[in-house]
Parts: C-alpha cells; sequence; structure tokens
C-alpha cells in the first residue's frame, strides 16, 4: 500500500512486540485502532497508552511522524486465546472432580431426563469405605452405582442426540421459537448394565454354595502309658513366716528390694503362663489379678506414693522458706526502726540547747541508759523468736521425714506381704501345673485330636453361619441396591413427566396467546401486534407429548409459572385457552 510505513509497537511490561503497516500521515489514534485489529484486542482504543522513551504519554491526537518504533502499555499486544468451549457428555471426564458440565444441550438433556449432572460424574471406591462396613459390600455398592452411572450416561447421550435431530428438522427454527425442544417422546429408560450387574449377583445368591468346602480327615491317634516325678523344688529365697521377716533386724525393707521382688513375682507368673496348668479357665483370672496386683496396681501404688510424699515435701520446702522469708522481714523491719531511732537521737541530740542545771544532765542520763536496755531487751527476745522458729522448721521437718519414712515403711511391709502370699500362691500353681503336664503327658496326642476334631467341626459350623450371614447380608444389600434402582427410576420418570407436562404447558399458552392476538386484530384492534416482524417461519403446533399427551390437555394446567402467565395473558381462563388453541390447531392444519 502507497504511502505506508512499518511501525513496531513494543510492549513496555514485556518483551511482545507486533509491526503493523499504517498510513505516513495517521495520527496515533489510528494506529491505535489498526492495532487493535491486529491483536484482535477492543480493549486497546479504550485501555492502551503509547509512551516515550522518558516514560511520557503520547496523546492520541499527535502525529506519527518519524517515529517508527512506539512503547505501549494498558493493554497485551498478543490476540487472545481461544475460548474452550463448553464440556459436553461426549467430552467430559467423568473424572474430573473440578469440571463442570455447561453445554446448554447436555444441561437440557439431563432435565428432559430427570437426571442431576453431578450423577454423570465418577464417585471412587474409597467413598463406599465405612467402618463397620464390609470391603464385599462396598465394593458391591461401587459397582452398582459406577453401572448405573454409566447407563446414566448413555440415557443422556440419547436424549442429547434426539434433542440435536430435532434441531436438525426444517421447522427446527419454529421449535426453538416457541419453547424450545422436548427431548423426543417419553419412553422407559434403559439400564443394561445395571440390570447385567445384578443377573451376575443372583449366580451369588445361591444357598447351596455356603455348604461348598472339602472336609479334611484327621488321624486317629490313642494316648501312651508315661512315668513321670511329681517333685519340683521351692524358692528357697522365700521365708516361711512373713511376719518374723518383716520383723526381723536385718530386715530389708528398702523400697528397691520390692520393686526386685516383684519383678521376680512377675517372671515366676510368666514361667506359670507357659505352662498349660497356668492356661485353665478356672484359674485364668488368678494369674492375672495377681501379676496386677504385684506389678501394675504396686508400682502405681508406689508413684502414687511417691507422688504424695514429694508434695508433702514440697509443702514443706514452701512452709520453711515462707517462715525464713518472714524471719528476714521482720529483721528488715527492726533494722529500719532502729535506723530511725539512732536518726531521731542524732537529730534531738543536734537540736537540743546545754543543760542549764545538773539535774537535767543526770536525768537525761538515766533515761538514755534506760532506752538503751528496753532496746537491747526487745533485740534479745527478737533473737529467742528467731532461735525458736529455726527450731520450729527443724523439728517440723524431722517430724515430717519421720512420717513419710513411717509411710512409705508401712507401704513396703504390705507390698512384701502380699508378694509374700503371691509366690506362695504361684509356686503351688507351678507345682501343681508341672504335675499334671507330666499326668497328661500320655493323652496329648489323643486329646490333640479330639480337639483338633471338635474344633475343626466347630469351625466349619461357625465358618457356615458366618457364610450365611454373609449370604443374608449379600441379599439384604442387593434388595436394597434394586429398591434404589426402582426409587431412581421412578424419581426420574416423575421429573420426566413434570418437565413434558411443563413443555405441553409452555406449548398451550403460546399458542393460546397466538390465538387471542389474532382475535383481536380481526376485531379492529392493532393489527401489527397479531404477527412478529419479520418472521419467515411457519408455526407447527407440538403433538410429540408421548404416553400422557392426552390427559395433559384434558385435565392437566400448565404448571405454576404457566398458569400465572395465561392469567397475565387475558384470554378468560384455562378452558378458553384450551378452545383458543384447538381453533388455532385447526387453522395451521388446513
Amino acid at each position: 500500500m502507497d504511502g505506508c510505513v512499518e511501525v513496531k509497537v513494543k510492549a513496555a511490561e514485556d518483551v511482545h512486540e507486533v509491526v503493523i503497516r499504517v498510513p505516513i500521515r495517521s495520527t496515533l489514534s489510528e494506529v491505535k485502532l489498526i492495532l487493535s485489529k491486529a491483536v484482535e484486542r477492543p480493549e486497546v482504543m479504550q485501555e492502551g497508552i503509547f509512551l516515550t522513551e522518558g516514560g511520557k504519554v503520547l496523546q492520541d491526537v499527535q502525529k506519527l511522524g518519524p517515529k517508527r518504533t512506539l512503547l505501549f502499555t494498558g493493554a497485551p499486544l498478543f490476540p487472545p486465546p481461544e475460548e474452550i468451549p463448553p464440556a459436553t457428555i461426549e467430552d467430559f471426564d467423568p473424572y474430573d472432580q473440578e469440571q463442570l458440565i455447561e453445554s446448554p444441550r447436555t444441561l437440557k438433556a439431563c432435565e428432559a431426563e430427570g437426571v442431576d449432572p453431578e450423577e454423570l460424574f465418577h464417585t471412587p471406591p474409597q467413598a463406599y469405605i465405612g467402618r463397620g462396613l464390609p470391603k464385599r459390600i462396598a465394593r458391591l455398592r461401587y459397582e452398582f452405582f459406577e453401572a448405573l452411572r454409566e447407563d446414566t450416561v448413555e440415557i443422556v447421550k440419547r436424549a442429547r442426540n434426539l434433542i440435536i435431530g430435532e434441531e436438525e428438522l426444517p421447522w427446527s427454527a419454529s421449535v426453538a421459537s416457541h419453547g424450545g425442544n422436548w427431548g423426543g417422546a417419553l419412553a422407559a429408560q434403559p439400564y443394561p448394565r445395571t440390570h447385567a450387574l445384578f443377573q451376575d449377583m443372583s449366580v451369588m445368591l445361591a444357598e447351596g454354595r455356603v455348604y461348598e468346602r472339602p472336609k479334611v480327615a484327621l488321624p486317629n491317634t490313642s494316648g501312651n502309658a508315661f512315668i513321670a516325678s511329681t517333685s519340683w523344688p521351692v524358692d528357697p529365697d522365700r521365708p516361711a513366716h512373713i511376719l518374723s521377716a518383716l520383723t526381723g533386724r536385718d530386715a530389708d525393707m528398702s523400697t528397691g528390694n520390692v520393686l526386685d521382688q516383684s519383678e521376680d513375682m512377675l517372671k515366676q507368673l510368666a514361667a506359670l503362663e507357659r505352662l498349660p496348668a497356668g492356661k485353665g479357665e478356672q484359674v485364668r483370672g488368678l494369674p492375672l489379678r495377681t501379676a496386677n496386683a504385684c506389678g501394675l496396681q504396686l508400682g502405681e501404688n508406689a508413684r502414687v506414693l511417691r507422688r504424695a510424699h514429694r508434695a508433702r515435701r514440697d509443702v514443706l520446702k514452701n512452709q520453711v522458706a515462707i517462715a525464713e522469708a518472714q524471719c528476714d522481714l521482720v529483721d528488715r523491719h527492726l533494722e529500719e526502726v532502729e535506723f530511725l531511732k539512732e536518726h531521731r537521737d542524732q537529730k534531738t541530740k543536734a537540736a537540743m540547747p546545754t543543760w542549764t542545771s545538773g539535774v537535767q544532765k543526770d536525768n537525761a542520763s538515766a533515761a538514755a541508759k534506760r532506752e538503751d536496755y528496753w532496746q537491747e531487751r526487745r533485740y534479745a527476745v527478737h533473737l529467742s523468736l528467731v532461735d525458736d522458729e529455726a527450731s520450729r522448721r527443724e523439728m517440723m521437718q524431722t517430724l515430717t521425714n519421720r512420717t513419710l519414712d513411717r509411710e512409705r515403711q508401712v507401704a513396703n511391709m504390705r507390698n512384701f506381704t502380699k508378694l509374700h502370699f503371691a509366690r506362695s500362691w504361684t509356686e503351688r500353681r507351678t507345682a501343681w501345673g508341672k504335675n499334671h503336664l507330666a499326668v497328661m503327658k500320655g493323652q496329648a496326642s489323643l486329646s490333640a485330636a479330639i480337639i483338633e476334631k471338635h474344633a475343626a467341626g466347630a469351625k466349619r459350623v461357625e465358618e457356615q453361619q458366618h457364610r450365611k450371614q454373609i449370604l443374608i447380608d449379600y441379599r439384604r444389600e442387593f434388595k436394597s441396591l434394586r429398591k434404589a434402582l426402582t426409587d431412581l427410576a421412578a424419581e426420574r420418570e416423575i421429573k420426566r413427566h413434570d418437565y413434558r407436562r411443563q413443555a405441553v404447558a409452555d406449548e398451550l399458552f403460546t399458542l393460546s396467546q397466538e390465538a387471542a392476538h389474532r382475535v383481536q386484530a380481526t376485531r379492529g384492534s392493532r393489527a401489527d401486534i397479531a404477527q412478529a416482524p419479520g418472521s419467515t417461519c411457519g408455526r407447527f403446533p407440538r403433538f410429540d407429548w408421548g404416553r400422557f399427551g392426552a390427559e395433559a390437555v384434558a385435565t392437566a394446567g400448565p404448571g405454576p409459572a404457566g398458569s400465572a402467565r395465561m392469567r397475565h395473558a387475558g384470554g378468560g381462563g384455562f378452558a378458553r385457552s384450551v378452545s383458543d388453541t384447538m381453533l388455532s390447531t385447526t387453522s395451521v392444519l388446513r
């Protein structure tokens, strides 16, 4: 193009730049217009600003002149990205929980089929796992809802294809201008995958599968003769008489000795637990209670006692500290009093005039001596009180320590007594258990075989009962899922009826309005409102109402929204609107 030059427009904020051709005598406003068309951004005209190299703003009325490079700010210098089309039922990702289905046809198909768009997305198996819920039930629910979701997707796809097919008909423009598409005639919704899943599940509901389990043959063995010794050694460290052991001169009553004996006692109980005699039904609780009394409870009592003694020592320490602090306060108070007295005496002597007679001087000296004497006595009394307080604190500490030692000794004596009797019982029970083990050793194989046989039978019966319970739960879940499918299908069927009933009501309302306008136009009213200006397509009534079309025309009203619009149309009620609709339909068909 003649008289045009190339101008490079560079962005001031980034590295983008654009080269455009503009007339040589154009203004910056014209350059901005050409730039907005080049980058396909209309906002360049309102928000764009040209700058100089120094950052000053260039006015739009200025000429381009010799400038061939311009700085630009306020809008991007690249074309806007292409808009992503809304997701449809054909290309949406069911595993993306953040995605939204915004396609009008898909949403229309969902509404026509009574489907919530959220039902089209996949739910992971972890969402069906709950506390106390068996994994097989959770898996069954997941497979059911996944099959139902896939069937729902196919239903929505089929409805969407019907809507697309209606839009491609020759009279689709008339349909779209008067209420839109209805999604085809009403028919039963198919659920092939869900019913196939139910068919596969029904195979697992046969009760004969509960007893399908092989039986294990058990060996038939008999007992053998036995010869064994029944004398067992006794612990020599255990005293024969507990009172003499506790009250003796060389008795060790320390807490460490108690803990050592408690540990030995627990080891003996552990050895008893390893014997068959220590696991019988009648004596099962005795070792446990003994271990609790001589182990856990004993240690807990020791910790509680130490905690209580520590608290009492802390209280004693705080009491001693408070008493010492009070003594210090009294000492400081007396020092302040003494200091003030000396200061007062000095001031008094300094301000006192000379004695006029010897009697005054003698009396003053005698009074000063009496005052010094009483001050010395007060100080001596104070020292005596301080010493008494120190003696009281020491005595209180001594008494507290003796009390705590006595309580600890009493607790240790009680613990030693518990350990003594527990050890006696444990040794007797251990000796009996070893004897019993030796006596029953010859019959071990036969008893083991019988017990194994009984256990296998009991386990088999228990397993059968467990399988029956699983079967019952499986059947119950099967029925609940089948009922859930029935309820969901019924709910969707109601929504589909309501949707098409509303569509019929809207169609009848539109036809009644057109008939009312034509009647008014023929009576001499404004004729320009009888037909929309510029309308080139004919008006076709819709009769693809499905199973309920007749009852919708005969009995059902147009619904809340349609009724309100009919009342405002001024047609004289629903009966008159229906009659006008029939007249309009007859005239169109002619």
